[in-house]
């Protein structure tokens, strides 16, 4: 009995889990035009956001003072957190505000960048089943980097309308969101690089 038990349990594991289903039909769905299109919108948008407000904030902050968005994102304790609110006042905290607000776009298009070039990296490796179903599974990297991306925007968010009173938990929070979320941000990158690699790594041997 016990044995039969056995073969039982290791043939469900080898049937493919809901999960394993879902990510094989990104091989095939959507269509390549459609994610290309998808990359290049989001790419449009990235840079509009950025360039036309996150560079334009930290260009009129430095105008009047010493501290930049990136001081504020990482200033890891309630004390200097205050002291850089302080130093902005109510016009600076507005402008980053609604920085910290557009943000969100930003995240909506690296989420969809690098998810659209993993998968479309993936299709690509068609000769090597174990790595393609890999590689798909690391669009999860993104998609927790926007999580933490989030989660320190709100954090952000609560502090700038907290006046010069901020709880130490949230310069906390928004500091380790921040690092937790650039690193899987690179880790992306590198999943994608190598993907490519890995797939002219294939070709060069198909022509041996």
């Amino acid at each position: 009995m016990a044995k039969i038990i056995d073969e039982e349990y290791w043939d469900n594991l080898k049937e493919p889990t809901k999960l394993t289903t879902f990510l094989s039909r990104l091989l095939t769905t959507p269509q390549t035009s459609t994610v290309l299109i998808a990359i290049g919108l989001c790419l449009a948008a990235f840079f509009w956001v950025y360039f036309l407000v996150t560079l334009t904030t930290e260009d009129n902050l430095r105008l009047f003072s010493v501290y930049g968005q990136f001081n504020f994102e990482y200033g890891w304790i309630a004390q200097t957190v205050d002291v850089i609110l302080a130093d902005w006042g109510s016009a600076g905290c507005a402008r980053v505000f609604y920085a910290t607000l557009a943000n969100f776009v930003i995240i909506a298009s690296y989420n969809i960048i690098f998810i659209g070039l993993i998968v479309l990296a993936a299709r690509l490796l068609q000769k090597n089943t174990k790595i393609q179903n890999l590689c798909l599974k690391m669009i999860f990297l993104p998609i927790i980097a926007g999580i933490f991306n989030v989660i320190g925007n709100i954090a952000m968010l609560i502090m700038l309308v907290s006046g010069t009173s901020v709880s130490p938990i949230f310069p906390f929070i928004a500091s380790l969101c921040g690092i937790a979320k650039n690193g899987l941000i690179i880790a992306s990158l590198i999943v994608v690089i190598i993907e490519m690699i890995l797939f002219i790594v294939f070709k060069l041997k198909e022509y041996k």
